[in-house]
């Protein structure tokens, strides 16, 4: 007798990206390719995504800025996103994305600098 397939497997037991811990798709989402053989790859249809910006904190010592936005809601699947591909800042200065972290809902860019940030519009 073959084993019973789930509404979604995707290998884990983490709840929030799709697919539950009990393997049950989750609100909001769709998944695909529930097999024995292969993991289900579940996609977020549901409400679009609120960024805001908590706070820009400025590390003088190393020329640094670390931008803290919250992301609602708080899609664990977001954490396997490649954020540097399509994020960008608007400034007139110098600057490289050193460091991107998602985590719970909170999105955290870390910023280094060029060039002397005081009084330049960002």
């Amino acid at each position: 007798m073959l084993p019973k397939l789930h509404a979604c497997d995707d290998g884990n037991t983490v709840s929030g990206d799709g697919c539950s811990s009990v393997c049950a798709i989750e609100p909001f989402y769709q998944c695909y390719n529930a097999s024995n053989t292969s993991p289900s790859v579940c996609v977020y249809l549901g409400k679009p995504l609120q960024i805001s910006l908590q706070s820009i904190r400025r590390n003088t010592s190393a020329n640094e800025g670390l931008f803290s936005f919250k992301i609602t809601p708080p899609l664990s699947s977001l954490s396997k996103m490649d954020f540097g591909s399509f994020l960008s800042l608007s400034c007139d200065c110098a600057y490289t994305v050193s460091d991107i972290k998602y985590t719970d809902g909170e999105l955290q860019l870390v910023v280094d600098y060029t060039q002397d940030m005081e009084g330049v519009p960002c």
